[in-house]
């Protein structure tokens, strides 16, 4: 799987590659980074009352929607070049296979931005990518098994999912020339005194997005 799609991406011409990934990232990343902001506040909220089943499922969700729509989304619909087809292949051939496609993809999907996956630590040393597939084990034996997890792997959770967005989602963004730290906004990049806007639009709900 990863050299098949290693060397697809290889073979995408960059400047359509960019472009398709900037539209979407800058119509759909409001609406996903509100979403994955709420995960993590409730996910350290539950945390902090004991609740850590909860906390652990809310943890995961962040990560897998930052992974399915800030980058294996984005990436298919820059191939495209049309929210429609990108949607079609999407649906039919990685939405079936749920979060294991998604998770088979990222590695090679981020190596197109110069983004080793592979090469990312915590700050315990620990591999990013390592630590989270531990951490959606721990999720499936809770939810599937009613495995009780500890404390200390809710905290791993949200560490993973607070340096996934911190690290790998920014490089995403500065990849693609997304001024965050400026704009505040994914709809809006702003370069000297050219603003470039998107139409927000919420994929969770088909319909457009006030940020």
């Amino acid at each position: 799987m990863d050299d098949e799609a290693g060397e697809f991406w290889e073979n995408l011409p960059r400047n359509l590659f960019e472009d398709g990934a900037r539209y979407h990232l800058g119509t759909v990343g409001d609406a996903v980074e509100q979403r994955v902001s709420w995960c993590l506040d409730e996910a350290k909220a539950l945390l902090d009352q004991d609740h850590l089943g909860a906390g652990l499922t809310v943890a995961a969700t962040a990560l897998e929607i930052m992974i399915r729509f800030m980058v294996v989304r984005p990436f298919v619909a820059a191939a495209f070049l049309s929210d429609d087809w990108s949607d079609l292949f999407f649906d039919r051939l990685i939405a079936e296979r749920r979060s294991a496609g998604d998770r088979e993809l990222l590695p090679a999907l981020l190596q197109r931005v110069n983004l080793d996956l592979a090469t990312i630590t915590l700050d315990t040393g620990a591999q990013l990518w390592s630590s989270i597939r531990e951490v959606w084990e721990a999720r499936n034996r809770f939810v599937h098994q009613a495995d009780p997890p500890q404390r200390k792997t809710v905290e791993l959770a949200l560490k993973c999912a607070l340096a996934f967005r911190e690290i790998v989602i920014a490089a995403v963004a500065k990849a693609f020339g997304f001024t965050l730290a400026t704009s505040g906004k994914w709809s809006e990049i702003q370069t000297g005194t050219r603003l470039q806007r998107f139409r927000p639009s919420d994929p969770f709900r088909k319909r457009p997005f006030i940020p």
